[in-house]
């Protein structure tokens, strides 16, 4: 947002609340760029659908934008929102990740969603080319679609990793880390496929590997994935170390190996460029909406199907076996990640509205 308000002034940000239970990040909020206006001052699950109708009507109306970009079409308040653009003669803009196998699809929803899509939006901004041929399919024009990519802020993360760097004995020490170590980062849930990167890893230590593996998360599997890490007597080297706000995150990033991402069904994968903006090579499944745009085969990436094991347990012995390819395929991360700033999501979705 601090990118897309330096193009565009007059940026006003509407949250529907302040806090979400499933993801409890804690955006810092002081000395904003822009204005932002929470509309439930409770927790998103404690508000009802009323209540949050009641506060984007009433905000819309005293500011009356040109235009409304919306994060999603699949919770009511999206709509509601796009329906007073769409009676107002207003821009509405979707910001869509979603791709086709991020879920399983279900004829009259896909139908529903056509509906939707071709009454309340004028332009879809999507991530990438798996959620442009998705959204494509769903009957937005292709003249009406623009992929703007899906970023974090490289900057500030590279320069974070490299003062942990600079001081890797005294952060291994308060972080409590081993020298190498394969890292998953994400909610402790059935779409991440965490189950089967445990069996890979245990694959991946019978053919010889020394690396650890750190699981930072939380989520509805946290007990029976540590239960089934006991189960394969792997307790010592699976370290679960919960969740991490971003800046407790990052020596996490700045001092690990490889990113594994082994998700069945993912819209993007951020936590992607948070690891390739750290100088980490990454481990991807070829369900994770973000391959195609950042990881590339042998070069910065590994990419495998999430039901393979034994495919990501050689990928893992692979990039462990050679400390010089690790590291080179680092390096190349960082080139790839250049090209996935906020400033070009800025610039590209500012095109998407002015187009």
């Amino acid at each position: 947002m601090t990118a897309l308000v330096e193009l565009w002034k007059n940026l006003t940000v509407f949250e529907v609340a302040e806090r979400q239970h499933a993801y409890p990040w804690r955006p810092k909020k002081k000395d904003l760029p822009f204005r932002l206006e929470t509309l439930i001052e409770t927790g998103f699950e404690s508000a009802s659908l009323k209540a949050q109708a009641k506060g984007a009507l009433s905000k819309l109306e005293e500011y009356q934008p040109d235009v409304v970009i919306l994060s999603g079409y699949g919770h009511p308040i999206m709509c509601c929102v796009a329906r007073w653009a769409r009676k107002n003669n207003k821009r509405s803009v979707l910001l869509f990740s979603t791709t086709e196998f991020s879920r399983k699809r279900v004829w009259w929803r896909e139908g529903f969603k056509k509906i939707v899509l071709k009454r309340l939006y004028d332009f879809a901004a999507v991530s990438g080319a798996k959620s442009a041929e998705y959204m494509h399919k769903l009957g937005m024009p292709e003249s009406r679609i623009r992929i703007i990519g899906n970023v974090v802020d490289n900057y500030y993360l590279a320069a974070k990793a490299n003062l942990i760097r600079a001081h890797a004995k005294e952060s291994r020490t308060r972080y409590n880390l081993p020298i190498d170590y394969f890292l998953f980062v994400g909610r402790l849930s059935e779409e991440k496929n965490i189950p089967i990167l445990l069996d890979a890893y245990k694959d991946y230590k019978k053919s010889g590997g020394d690396w650890h593996l750190l699981v930072v998360g939380t989520g509805p599997l946290d007990q029976m994935l540590r239960k089934h890490v006991n189960k394969i007597e792997l307790a010592l080297e699976i370290q679960f170390v919960g969740w991490r706000q971003l800046d407790d995150l990052i020596p996490y990033y700045a001092l690990g190996r490889c990113l594994i991402l082994p998700s069945k069904r993912e819209t993007w994968g951020l936590v992607v460029n948070e690891a390739m903006a750290c100088a980490l090579p990454v481990i991807v499944s070829n369900r994770c909406g973000c391959t195609p745009e950042l990881c590339y085969s042998g070069r910065n990436a590994f990419i495998f199907d999430p039901a393979d094991t034994r495919l990501l347990a050689s990928h893992m012995v692979k990039i462990s076996s050679d400390s010089d390819l690790s590291r080179k395929m680092g390096r190349e991360s960082l080139k790839v990640i250049a090209g996935h700033t906020p400033r070009n999501w800025a610039e590209r979705l500012l095109g998407c509205i002015d187009s």
